[in-house]
């Protein structure tokens, strides 16, 4: 689940209420079905960048890292 623009404020609501929603809605779909979630939050004032070896250019938009 990706959230971006969550205040600090917000993180509470977004972990307590929005997640028991998706996940109420899988049951409501299935209810044998209970996948994992994983929360991403991103906030407004990030200067993190990540790069591709050899290349000068950011990742593309949406591109998901897979850090092991």
């Amino acid at each position: 689940m990706y959230r971006d623009g969550v205040s600090e404020s917000q993180f509470n609501q977004v972990l307590n209420m929005e997640l028991d929603q998706v996940i109420e809605a899988c049951k409501f779909l299935d209810e044998n079905w209970s996948p994992k979630f994983v929360v991403i939050v991103a906030q407004k004032n990030h200067h993190t960048k990540f790069f591709k070896s050899g290349s000068p250019d950011n990742v593309p938009p949406g591109r998901l890292l897979y850090v092991h």
